[in-house]
């Protein structure tokens, strides 16, 4: 995340995120938000949300 040098800038800051995770996100590209406090548990989430991604699509295609 970025180091802001006052936090009168971290609402714009998180407003604009907002957006552009609801403009850009959609159902065939969905955006997922990790927290990133711990590197480890981000990374374990990240790998966890891709599989279940992979797991809904093979059980989709498997129909």
């Amino acid at each position: 995340m970025v180091s802001f040098q006052t936090e009168s800038m971290w609402e714009p800051y998180r407003l604009a995120v907002h957006d552009m995770v609801s403009r850009t996100s959609s159902p065939i590209a969905p955006w997922t938000t990790v927290a990133a406090n711990d590197k480890r548990r981000a990374r374990v989430q990240v790998l966890e949300t891709g599989r279940r991604r992979c797991e809904r699509e093979r059980m989709i295609d498997e129909g």
